[in-house]
């Protein structure tokens, strides 16, 4: 599921802002997230071009809370092995 349709489906924040949040705290978990794991992911024989990103309650916030969720969208399919790195 992509996060355009992530986003339809269940309300979540725009791909945008889980992307790059504009909020001041989420945005240093989303940088977090994707230095930490969208690096490592990349190194994968199947995780180039993975977007990596957080689910917030709040994008817009300025506040530093911890993230809902850490959000991986990859352009392809993607073996299990992959999936289950982490």
């Amino acid at each position: 599921m992509s996060l355009q349709e992530a986003h339809r489906q269940f309300a979540w924040p725009t791909p945008e802002q889980i992307l790059e949040p504009s909020g001041a705290g989420p945005n240093v978990f989303a940088k977090l997230a994707k230095d930490k794991l969208g690096k490592t992911i990349e190194l994968l024989h199947d995780g180039s071009g993975v977007k990596v990103g957080i689910l917030a309650a709040n994008p817009e916030n300025d506040a530093t809370e911890s993230p809902i969720a850490v959000v991986c969208e990859f352009n392809r399919s993607v073996s299990e092995k992959t999936l289950f790195y982490f």
